[in-house]
């Protein structure tokens, strides 16, 4: 499930933070393109208690000690 941000991005429920932006640059670099944002918004549960979702070496996992 997913909501609209402020600005109309989605965001999905029950995420730890997210940022809302607008494009700010945008700069082609081969066959990509780098997206500079501007921070409009954001959203920091500092209270949660859930454990962030990783993605690395594509992979996903978790933070080693619990927390």
């Amino acid at each position: 499930d997913w909501q609209l941000s402020p600005l109309g991005n989605p965001v999905i429920n029950d995420s730890l933070h997210w940022l809302d932006c607008k494009i700010h640059a945008e700069h082609p670099v081969g066959d990509h393109l780098i997206v500079i944002g501007e921070v409009k918004g954001l959203n920091l549960d500092v209270g949660a208690t859930a454990r962030p979702l990783l993605y690395f070496k594509g992979k996903y996992g978790g933070l080693a000690g619990g927390g």
